[in-house]
This record gives C-alpha cells, sequence and structure tokens, in this order.
C-alpha cells in the first residue's frame, strides 16, 4: 500500500490538474499528494518542510529528495492515523489521557492570548521613555535589610546624601551595604524603576524589592556599552519586546489573580514536606555538580523514601486530585531539576512549581 500511494504522489504533484482529476478523482486545487481518504495540501507541506530539522536539507543537491522524504513521511503519518481510528485506538484510556493534556495546553494557549497578550498596548510615550533609559546604565550604592522597621529606622537617619555614606549600621539590623549596576531589563522592576527616575547623589525611599527592603543611592550615570552598539532597528525591537514582556508578565499576575479568587487549589504540607525531604536526600547522595534532572532511576528512589504517602493527595486543583505518585511522576516526567546551590532549597522549589501546576490546572 505505502508503494501504491507514493506512485499516487508522485503522479499528482507531476500531472497537470486536469489529468490528475482523470486519474485519480476529484482532486481539490493546492493538493500534492493524497493518502488514503485524506489529501496532504501544498499548504501543509510547505509549513511542515519550513519546521523540519536538519543541516543538509539547504543544499541543492538533496532539496529533492529530502522533500520526497518528507511527503513520504506525512503520507505514513495520515495513513497510520486512519488506521488508529478505524481500530478506535483514539477511545483509548491512555491516549485520551494524554490527549486531554494537550488540549489543555492549547486552551491556556489561547486563554493566555485573549486575556493577557491580546490586550496588552505599548504606547509612544512609553517606548520612547524605555529608549531613552536603555541606553543608560545606574551605577548605585545600597543599603539591604531584611525587616522593613530596620530599613525604615536607618532612612530617617539620612538627611544629606553624605548621611547614606556615612551611616554606622549595626549589626542588629541584619541589614548589608554593598554596590551594583542596574541595567535596564535585567534589574529588578522595583530597584530600576526607581533608580532611573532619580540624580546623581539622590537617595531613594525604602523600596520593597524581592524578598527585602533597599535604600538606594546614585552614585553614577553611564552609557550602556551593548544597547548603544545596536542600530536604532534593531534597538527598538529588543526595547519593544522586552515593555511587551513586562506588561505581559504584570496583566497575567492580575488575570490570574482574579480568575483564581474564588477557585480552590491547595497543596498539603506534611505530604509536600515528606517529598521534599526525599528529593533533597536522593539527590544529595548524587553529589550533585552542575545541574541534575529526576532520572528514571532517581525517581523510584524517591518513590521507595515515600513509599507509605504514595497514596495520599499532595496537591488539589479544583475537581482534579493529585497523589504522592501522581506529582512524582509528572516531576520526573517535565525533568524537575537541581544544582548544587538549590539542593538545599528543593522545598521551596517543590512548593513553587505545584503552584505553578494548580494554576494553570485552574
Amino acid at each position: 500500500m505505502a508503494c501504491r500511494v507514493s506512485i499516487v504522489l508522485l503522479v499528482i504533484g507531476m500531472l497537470p490538474m486536469k489529468e490528475a482529476r482523470a486519474q485519480f478523482g476529484n482532486v481539490p486545487v493546492g493538493v500534492v499528494a493524497k493518502a488514503g481518504d485524506t489529501f496532504i495540501s501544498e499548504k501543509e507541506f510547505l509549513e511542515r518542510f519550513e519546521m523540519l530539522p536538519g543541516l543538509q536539507r539547504r543544499r541543492e543537491g538533496r532539496m529533492e529528495e529530502t522533500k520526497l522524504e518528507l511527503l513520504y513521511s506525512l503520507i505514513a503519518e495520515k495513513l497510520m492515523s486512519q488506521e488508529a481510528r478505524e481500530r478506535q485506538l483514539h477511545l483509548d484510556s491512555t491516549f485520551r489521557l494524554s490527549f486531554e493534556e494537550v488540549r489543555k495546553m492549547l486552551a491556556r494557549d489561547q486563554l493566555y492570548r485573549e486575556e493577557v497578550s491580546g490586550k496588552v498596548r505599548i504606547g509612544s510615550n512609553e517606548l520612547e521613555q524605555a529608549l531613552a533609559q536603555a541606553v543608560k546604565e545606574i551605577l548605585i550604592s545600597f543599603i539591604y535589610c531584611d525587616r522593613q522597621a530596620d530599613a525604615v529606622f536607618l532612612r530617617k537617619q539620612i538627611k544629606t546624601s553624605r548621611d547614606f555614606d556615612s551611616i554606622q549600621i549595626d549589626t542588629s539590623f541584619h541589614a548589608v551595604r554593598d554596590t551594583a549596576t542596574v541595567i535596564w531589563s535585567d534589574a529588578n522592576p522595583d530597584i530600576e524603576r526607581a533608580a532611573y527616575s532619580m540624580k546623581k547623589g539622590e537617595v531613594s525611599s525604602v523600596i520593597r524589592a524581592g524578598t527585602g527592603y533597599y535604600i538606594l543611592k546614585v552614585v553614577r550615570v553611564q552609557k550602556s556599552d551593548f544597547y548603544t552598539s545596536l542600530q536604532p532597528s534593531v534597538l527598538r525591537e529588543k526595547v519593544q519586546e522586552k515593555v511587551r514582556e513586562r506588561k505581559e508578565e504584570a496583566r497575567l499576575s492580575d488575570f490570574v489573580a482574579s480568575v483564581l479568587k474564588h477557585k480552590v487549589g491547595y497543596s498539603r504540607p506534611v505530604q509536600l514536606k515528606a517529598l521534599a525531604s526525599a528529593l533533597r536526600k536522593v539527590f544529595a547522595a548524587g553529589q550533585v555538580e552542575g545541574k541534575v534532572a529526576l532520572t528514571e532511576n532517581s525517581a523510584a528512589e524517591v518513590r521507595r523514601e515515600c513509599r507509605a504517602m504514595l497514596e495520599d493527595t499532595l496537591s488539589v486543583a479544583g475537581d482534579i486530585v493529585w497523589t504522592v505518585g501522581d506529582i512524582v511522576d509528572r516531576l520526573y516526567t517535565t525533568g524537575f531539576s537541581v544544582d548544587s546551590t538549590t539542593v538545599k532549597s528543593i522545598h521551596h522549589l517543590l512548593n513553587g512549581q505545584l503552584r505553578v501546576w494548580v494554576q494553570q490546572e485552574l
């Protein structure tokens, strides 16, 4: 059957449409092949060809051969899918589960386009301001505090720029002093926003960023070697892309908060802590160096460590329930990984991953 179809393919592609219709029936316009009861259009072929990996496919000597190989592959796909449908394999529980996961991802993508990216607009003034900031870097001196009360107290003692440099920081404040270069789009948005709004020598108010509180002083403003080296059109494109990315992140955060407001989603702390401990033990035993992902063997070790609670509920997302065993399987299939610097913080990594999965499911 494969040989017969490949001959049909070649003839349809080579014959004038009138002769093709005479030999093979009612062939639609723009068709390059037929597999069973399905036509393969020029558009589908071109889209697949452009996505085709392969270092040699652009070589003229192999171009026709590569195209034929792709057509044979497309025909085989169509015939096999038709055979699978005839056998009703699309009703198989494993297929339905896998297809449902793909369907969810496509639906979430569409939701993102409609509610996030589709609603983000970049004004001309906003873009011009970003362009002006991108070509500058800000050297800052800063005081970082773990606790807001400490930062507020220190800021009250700073009356002038000179006070910022001379103020003594007692060890009881849990504070550190350091310097940094704020590069547009690379810094924490709150730090960046404050730094680019200040003049040389100016001291900021207390800024909450990340897990702590900052007091900034602008030391120097200098040009950005990277952004000033770009052609104007490239610079504009990169800056616009980054502005859109940030606005989409902000829009997504607001949208997720509103959508999840009345939804039920959580992870159980006892099971979460036990799984995190098992993961830490397994990764630590392997002497982590560089980035290491959960393998089939290490996942099996994690299951053994958690064997007493594999069937316990770990996370809930609406009417979906994931057991400890389900989560271990999912961590393995998604390539959950750590490095030497994050082994000790596996609990936070795991908690963050579960939060994302619960939010996505909801």
